[in-house]
């Protein structure tokens, strides 16, 4: 009997330390979950990372749209002489300037000598930036791309029996300066975009200049922006328009 008893607590004893071991965690198995929390953690982080990103693209495709907006709505409510000291000039035109060497989209104003209440106008002057002295920047306006977006390409577009064709400005491959205006009492845009070689103006008959934005720290990451001939201003998280081959002007 007393062997039996000391039989069974050695047992006992084995089983006590067998379950000591087993509730322990050995290097390997500590180190594995290490690395798989350092992962996880760094999916989190990049995804986080990536979703800030394409929210500061968002916004900065939504801010421009917002500038070719107001451009816009600044043609019909602006008052004479808001702009200038002198209250016998008619303000006509508003709209966007941008070289194409630059990062930076300037909001301009043109007037003219015109006596005439800006209802009553007639658009008799040029009605893009020229450089000239009837040209009024609004620096308070323009906006500049931050280092860390990308301007992939700026497009004009226009169709042709039905399908798009399209001029783009990319990297050093440059055809045009983008000068989109709105006049009173015309909500449309009018596109006086100019070649950067020669004289003249690059797809004249164009109907949608196009926009797009590109994270530098993400490629993938994207955005657009659309300006329609007929007053339409929106953007988009992906192209939705297959441009197809491009050409020169």
């Amino acid at each position: 009997m007393e062997a039996l008893l000391k039989t069974s607590m050695k047992r006992n004893g084995s089983h006590d330390e067998f379950h000591q071991i087993r509730n322990g965690f050995t290097l390997i198995e500590l180190l594995a979950v290490v690395s798989i929390i350092a992962m996880l953690s760094t999916i989190v982080v990049m995804g986080s990372r990536k979703a800030d990103a394409q929210l500061k693209l968002n916004a900065q495709a939504h801010e421009l749209a917002m500038l070719f907006r107001g451009a816009q709505s600044d043609a019909t409510n602006v008052a004479v002489g808001m702009y200038k000291n002198n209250y016998a000039e008619t303000i006509q035109t508003f709209g966007i300037y941008q070289n194409a060497d630059e990062k930076s989209f300037k909001y301009f104003i043109e007037d003219s000598d015109e006596p005439a209440e800006i209802r009553n106008f007639v658009h008799s002057t040029s009605g893009y930036y020229d450089g000239l002295a009837d040209n009024i920047f609004d620096n308070n306006k323009s906006i500049t791309i931050p280092s860390d977006i990308t301007i992939v390409s700026s497009c004009l577009i226009e169709y042709q029996n039905g399908f798009p064709r399209a001029i783009c400005n990319m990297n050093n491959n440059k055809h045009f300066d983008t000068n989109i205006s709105y006049t009173r009492p015309n909500l449309q845009a009018i596109f006086y975009n100019f070649k950067r070689s020669g004289n003249g103006l690059c797809m004249p008959n164009a109907s949608i200049y196009r926009i797009e934005l590109q994270s530098t720290q993400f490629p993938d990451q994207k955005a657009f922006v659309f300006v329609e001939k007929s007053g339409l201003v929106y953007t988009q998280n992906k192209d939705i328009i297959d441009t197809g081959d491009q050409y020169g002007c």
